[in-house]
């Protein structure tokens, strides 16, 4: 038979369980939570790296418009076209 004490030990014993796991599934969810963001930053990340080479190529091409622009003023001497 099991006395008083030992009641109360296996009740707080069962609450202390009860509370682990509920810090457990709420870890859980924040973990979770923390994949989904981070799965969103890494898409971020290859769109910003998208974005920075076109960015590149764009300023590429423009550079090679204005050389091309200024050559052709050079060799005709109009240079009222220029950006």
């Amino acid at each position: 038979m099991q006395t008083l004490e030992d009641k109360v030990a296996a009740l707080q014993a069962q609450q202390e369980m009860e509370n682990l796991r509920g810090e457990i599934q709420d870890l859980n969810e924040k973990l979770e939570t923390l994949r989904v963001k981070r799965a969103q930053d890494k898409e971020k990340l290859k769109e910003g790296e998208k974005m920075k080479l076109q960015v590149e190529q764009l300023l590429e091409f423009k550079s090679r418009i204005m050389e091309a622009q200024g050559s052709h003023c050079m060799k005709s001497d109009n240079c009222d076209n220029i950006m």
